[in-house]
Parts: C-alpha cells; structure tokens; sequence
C-alpha cells in the first residue's frame, strides 16, 4: 500500500498532540504519509514532521525570486516530493512558476523553471496559477493550471520524467484539486458545480463520475465534496455533503 494513502487516517490524532512551536491557525494543507510523518503549509512555509507533530521543521524550499510564494505541494513517499513555486511579476503582469524537488524529505531541494509549451495569447493572459499537483509516482506528474472565467476552467500539465519536462494535456478539465493513484488513474473535483471526474488514461480522457444519493438522504440536494481519499489500490472514502435552504438541515 503507498504511504500517502494511510496517512489521511491520522488526521485527528495529529492536531491533538501537536506542539505549540506550529501554529494551526495559519495552516493551508497538511498531510500524514507515514504513522508520524507529514507535511505541513501554513503562513507561507512548508513544515515537516517525523514524531507525529509534537516538533516541526521548516523544509521551504528556497526560490531566487524574492516574491515566490508556495502554490502546490505534493509528496509521493515520505521523503520524495514537489512544490510549484509561483510569482506574479508587477511590472508584465505575468505568472512565473518554478518546480522545487526533494528527495530526502525537505533537507535538501533541486529549484528550476516549470516550463511548458507555449501557450495561445488569450490563454496565457487568463492563467491564475495551479489549482491542483499530484504524482504517482517518482516519474508520472499532473499540475492542474487554474484559467480565469465563471466556469472556472483548468488545463493539465503532465510530467512523465519527474517534473523535469512538462507537456499540456489536450482534454479539457475544470481547475481543481486532483489526485492520481496510478500513472493511469486520477481525479480532479471542483468546476462552479462541484463536480468530480476521473480518467483511465493518464489525464487525455476525463469523464464525470455521478453520485446517486443513498437512500436516506432522500431528496437529495446540491452535493458538495473533495477528492476521495484512498485507503488500498481500491478502496476509497468520498466525504460528501448534501445541502438545501436554509430552513433545511444539510447531510453528510
């Protein structure tokens, strides 16, 4: 069983017995890879834990460019993973993103230029900045660009050399959180509707995965939810809550 997918197990003990030198009232995302082992984002920096969080350790990596700040993180194991580094330059009004990698849990980082083909002028003109990263491994690599309108469109990128080249994906897909279990097999769940879609093939291909409602929700209403969260090759947990006007308890 890969590590990242336990880890989700060991939310609630963890905020428990965290220490008072992280603070969690800053705190973007956190991950459990491991029993003990996680990540931590808050406040701008990229924390690690290998006690189960009672001390924490600042791994941000390092950028050249004084305004970059963390967009993504995404750890395949408990010692390689990724950060995309964005920075939204005053003067041309453009984003520049870097692509910092570890393999040794945060105490060292490799930072180089994400770099992707060129893009159409009005395109590049919308692009808002990553809405999603996942790797399934150490090679296979998805970022899900975020691009500004109502419906909330997304373009993914593709790595299949561990982020070291990228390469846009032609299918269409919402700007979103995404998750990849397999080089294969993957997820993203957002769009203006809330709507959760999967691929068979790497990211070309995605399809809508529709939820029917269990019975005693009843009536269902708008649903709402993240990404599933799996727990084995095929066992997964989508938390999802259905809502209706305000006089009417919501469900989960």
């Amino acid at each position: 069983m890969n590590p990242r997918r336990v880890g989700f197990l060991l939310i609630g003990v963890m905020i428990v017995f965290s220490a008072a030198n992280f603070s969690w009232a800053q705190t973007r995302r956190f991950q459990m890879l491991a029993p003990g082992v996680g990540w931590a984002l808050g406040g701008g920096k990229l924390y690690w834990t290998s006690d189960g969080g009672t001390d924490w350790k600042n791994i941000t990596p390092p950028s050249p460019e004084p305004g970059a700040r963390i967009a993504e993180v995404s750890f395949y194991d408990t010692r390689e993973g990724w950060v995309v580094l964005s920075d939204l330059e005053a003067k041309s009004g453009e984003w520049k993103f870097e692509i910092a990698h570890t393999v040794d849990s945060g105490s060292t980082w490799s930072v180089v230029p994400l770099d992707y083909p060129e893009l159409p002028s009005y395109e590049r003109d919308a692009i808002a900045g990553p809405a999603g990263m996942s790797f399934a491994d150490s090679l296979h690599g998805w970022i899900d660009m975020a691009f500004a309108g109502n419906s909330k469109p997304g373009k993914l990128l593709a790595t299949d050399d561990g982020g070291r080249t990228w390469d846009w994906l032609g299918a269409p897909v919402i700007a979103g959180a995404v998750e990849f279990v397999s080089s294969q097999d993957g997820w993203v769940a957002g769009g203006p509707d809330s709507k959760l879609y999967v691929t068979r093939d790497g990211g070309r291909a995605w399809s809508e995965v529709i939820l029917v409602p269990p019975p005693q929700v009843g009536n269902a209403g708008s649903p709402t939810f993240d990404l599933p969260v799996f727990v084995g090759d095929r066992r997964a947990f989508l938390v999802v809550n259905y809502s209706w006007s305000e006089d009417t308890p919501s469900k989960l």
